[in-house]
């Protein structure tokens, strides 16, 4: 009844954060 049920409320996703990503987890280099 609420619109609220179908999506959480903006506080429980907040946006983004802008600014520089964080570093993706290092993985290891293919061997060549």
């Amino acid at each position: 009844e609420g619109e609220g049920a179908l999506a959480p409320p903006p506080a429980a996703r907040p946006p983004p954060a802008r600014g520089p990503r964080p570093r993706p987890p290092a993985r290891p280099r293919p061997r060549r």
